[in-house]
């Protein structure tokens, strides 16, 4: 083998250790936890809604994990104390290598454990998630950036979906109806747009 050859197998080779050392250095030093105020903050901001996050554990080589425990969205003004929304737990992941290099989204298998959703509308008509939806559709469309104009949807793939003991409550105070889904179970094979 000839040794500029040898020398470029040394230095490529120096630089994944590198990248592999620096990547767990990151994970044993950044505690995502220290965010979470920064997180209820930005979602105050931008839907009105107090949010609560319990622990936040991440994991970053190979897979960019994460799971987050104990997770509430405040209900709407005019709604009551009840949340609008809680999980026990939800966990996600997504490769580092293909988002890096070829900005393809490889998603972990998705975990919901303990969703419980509160849909609720009033005698108005005004239901407790449509500010929700208004705060979506008000939003001026900006200038995509670079990286957003590289980005393309269609290259997200997930590898499933599961959903376990998750409950779906809906009230209509106008017609005076009432229905729950209560311990859903739910698991998917493989998403990717257009399949």
């Amino acid at each position: 083998m000839p040794k500029f050859l040898k020398i470029g197998a040394f230095v490529i080779g120096g630089l994944v250790l590198l990248v592999i050392a620096a990547l767990v250095a990151a994970s044993l030093l950044f505690d995502p936890n220290d965010y979470r105020d920064r997180i209820a903050a930005a979602v105050k901001d931008k839907t009105g809604r107090e949010l609560t996050l319990g622990e936040i554990e991440l994991q970053i080589f190979p897979w960019l994990n994460v799971s987050i425990s104990k997770a509430r969205l405040g209900n709407a003004p005019g709604f009551g104390d009840a949340p609008f929304a809680e999980i026990a737990k939800v966990s996600a992941g997504v490769k580092l290598l293909p988002l890096l290099l070829n900005k393809q989204i490889e998603v972990s298998a998705i975990s919901l454990d303990g969703l419980h959703a509160h849909l609720t509308k009033d005698k108005t008509g005004r239901s407790n998630w449509e500010d929700l939806l208004k705060r979506q559709d008000e939003k001026p469309q900006a200038p995509k950036s670079k990286a957003e104009a590289q980005f393309d949807p269609d290259s997200i793939d997930i590898a499933s979906l599961s959903i376990s003991d998750a409950a779906v409550s809906y009230s209509d105070a106008q017609t005076g109806e009432h229905y729950e889904i209560k311990q859903l179970n739910l698991k998917t094979g493989a998403l990717a747009p257009n399949e």
